[in-house]
């Protein structure tokens, strides 16, 4: 782009070349900052959509893996546990 802009300002007269020499560099660094920015900001939203999907995953498996790894861990009663009243009318388990 240096290269470039040097050329084309050999060819007018009357231009202060090293005020666009400067005002060139400057936008190039801003250029790069914006960019920077961009691929910070993408980098935190792309982290952020993987939270939700990782939590479900973890969800999902985390009772399986236990239940193979560490069975004394788990409750193996296969009967449903149905919910009764007792005097009161108050529900328990």
């Amino acid at each position: 782009v240096l290269e470039f802009l040097h050329k084309t300002t050999e060819k007018c007269k009357g231009l202060n070349k090293d005020l666009v020499f400067e005002i060139v560099k400057k936008e190039i660094k801003n250029a790069e900052n914006r960019f920077k920015s961009f691929k910070n900001i993408t980098g935190l939203i792309l982290g952020m959509m993987t939270i939700p999907v990782s939590c479900t995953i973890l969800n999902w498996m985390y009772p399986r893996f236990v239940e193979i790894f560490f069975p004394s861990l788990c409750s193996n009663n296969t009967e449903e546990k149905i919910p009764t009243k007792d005097a009161k009318g108050v529900r328990t388990w």
